[in-house]
């Protein structure tokens, strides 16, 4: 039973503090799209496939990653979700405009995956799959003629024709739905779908069937490439033989190789102890070129790579995994050459995460991942956010945050920049947290890291006062107590910050919930019985974040 609080309210003048907000200014700059590569890391991605190229030109693109590290299960069905957040990351992932989504069934806490069907529904490129327009239906498989439906919506362009779509079977063509007509008579006429000689209108469309449409909307010269894309990996000229992390390194995998240019390449076989993006920093006579390329076993994992001294390549590689590194001479140069090795920085262990956790840490080399490992205290909502970034005039400076358990990528890769943050929804237990260059370098950066909803007892006697903290918007505090004694208690709240709002919740013993909002100075009075457990919850509402006190009165 819920009962709405009818005990009195009572006023307290207190004093409150302002906050200010920084704004950052926004510049923007145009890319390329990334061709594929032969460098895909997943075992069940064959190069000679037809999968092959579509896999790896959305994996160098930042469109999808794996399923796991090195696989990534290209025939399996997408959910309509999946799909919305690939186009989302197509178009660059743009922050949507405000306002929710509508649908009901959309409640996924990942921020990237809200965002996508709120931009979605705004661009309409989604309506919802019921007459109301409140069911997305967000983990059915989608079909594709919904995926052509949905590219024709966003590029908005004209119907096709009959002449491309008059050449399927009549039992083909008759099986498109009638809201997809128009946009599979445009898809047959671009050849998008049914270059296999069958629409399949209603069929679901698996991982790999879903990136060729994609790829090939992308060639038809209609969608920009997102600004500042980084491949996964690249060769950075010039940065001469200075360690990755800007500091001289001791780490034991970080070596040097010596040995002399020549015809025949000579072999490094490499095996890393710890995953990530790493570095090799060429050192070669200053007019000769070399060349340099990476294979895992047999297969080629970094194609032949030009480069001149001082340049340094980035491949993301996995430990306990043995590659051969191989550098042959370009043309007639000669001399000795030296390839130093820089392992990537060693994952920072948090421990054990129930409060708030600050730290500052940098990014220095494009490519660049911080890894922190941290183990949840218990199953709830955590708040990752970066507080602040060093500043650049004109650019929007941000980092890429991903948080994983185990294997499984509970939080996907999210552009984050000064202010901003993630709410997850984590078990208890232990997490990797991953924050990863994205268009700066040189540069430091904040990261908090909390738990918006936490716990703690309370010992409650005459006149107990207490004083906490908001540190994330939506953040919930929860205490319990045993009422000492039968009467009326009083529960005031004090010197919050101008504005701010806090939804009071009491849980009595019997089911009961007593609730209500308050600002500063206000607080409500209820009757307990002696002995009885309660369960007290705060949240935060709205307004500015910060401190607050609350007085608990009892008889």
């Amino acid at each position: 039973m819920r009962k709405r609080f009818v005990h009195k309210i009572i006023s307290i003048f207190v004093t409150v503090l302002l906050l200010s907000s920084l704004l950052v200014p926004i510049a923007s700059a145009q890319s390329e799209w990334l061709a594929p590569t032969d460098n895909l890391p997943f075992s069940d991605v064959n190069r000679g496939s037809w999968q092959h190229s579509p896999v790896s030109w959305a994996w160098v693109n930042g469109i999808t990653a794996g399923t796991t590290q090195t696989t990534f299960s290209p025939n399996a069905n997408v959910t309509r979700v999946q799909f919305v957040v690939f186009l989302y990351r197509m178009f660059g992932s743009p922050t949507p405009a405000s306002g929710g989504h509508g649908f009901n069934d959309v409640q996924s806490p990942d921020t990237e995956v809200q965002n996508a069907v709120r931009w979605a529904r705004q661009q309409g490129v989604t309506l919802g799959v019921d007459a109301a327009r409140t069911i997305f239906a967000p983990n059915a498989p989608i079909s594709r003629q919904q995926i052509i439906t949905m590219l024709h919506r966003k590029l908005d362009l004209p119907d096709g024709s009959s002449t491309a779509f008059d050449r399927f079977p009549a039992a083909d063509r008759n099986a498109v739905a009638g809201w997809a007509d128009g946009p599979m008579r445009w898809a047959a006429d671009e050849n998008i779908i049914g270059t296999d000689g069958v629409l399949n209108p209603g069929g679901n469309a698996t991982r790999a069937q879903t990136l060729v449409m994609l790829q090939r909307t992308v060639g038809l010269g209609q969608i920009p490439a997102p600004d500042d894309l980084v491949p996964p990996f690249q060769t950075i000229a010039g940065l001469g033989n200075t360690n990755a992390s800007g500091a001289a390194s001791t780490d034991p995998s970080d070596f040097t190789f010596e040995g002399t240019l020549q015809d025949m390449a000579e072999r490094i076989t490499f095996t890393p102890t710890v995953s990530g993006v790493h570095r090799f920093t060429i050192a070669i006579p200053p007019a000769a070129e070399a060349s340099v390329r990476i294979l895992r076993g047999t297969t080629i994992f970094i194609p032949w790579t030009n480069v001149r001294n001082g340049d340094s390549i980035f491949p993301r590689l996995y430990e306990d995994t043995t590659y051969i590194i191989e550098v042959s001479r370009v043309g007639a140069a000669s001399g000795a050459f030296e390839i130093i090795h820089y392992q990537p920085s060693a994952i920072v262990e948090l421990g054990r995460i129930s409060g708030f956790t600050n730290l500052t840490d940098s990014i220095d080399f494009i490519g660049q991942e911080n890894t922190y490992s941290f183990i949840a205290a218990y199953a709830g909502t955590y708040r990752f956010e970066i507080p602040r970034i060093d500043p650049e005039p004109g650019v929007r400076r941000q980092v890429y945050l991903e948080v994983r358990r185990g294997n499984n990528v509970v939080q996907s890769r999210v552009a984050l920049g000064w202010g901003e943050g993630v709410t997850v929804q984590l078990s208890a237990g232990e997490h990797t947290l991953r924050i990863s260059h994205s268009n700066f370098i040189n540069g430091t950066y904040d990261l908090r890291i909390g738990a918006q909803s936490t716990s703690a007892p309370l010992d409650i006697r005459n006149h107990s006062l207490f004083n906490h903290r908001f540190q994330f918007s939506g953040q919930q505090n929860n205490y319990t107590f045993t009422a000492r004694s039968t009467g009326e208690h009083q529960f005031i709240l004090t010197q919050l910050p101008a504005g701010t709002s806090l939804h009071l919740q009491i849980f009595d013993p019997l089911g009961n919930v007593y609730e209500r909002t308050l600002v500063s100075g206000q607080g409500v009075s209820l009757r307990l019985e002696n002995n009885w457990p309660i369960t007290m919850r705060m949240s935060h509402v709205g307004g500015p974040l910060g401190n607050f006190t609350f007085i608990v009165v009892h008889p």
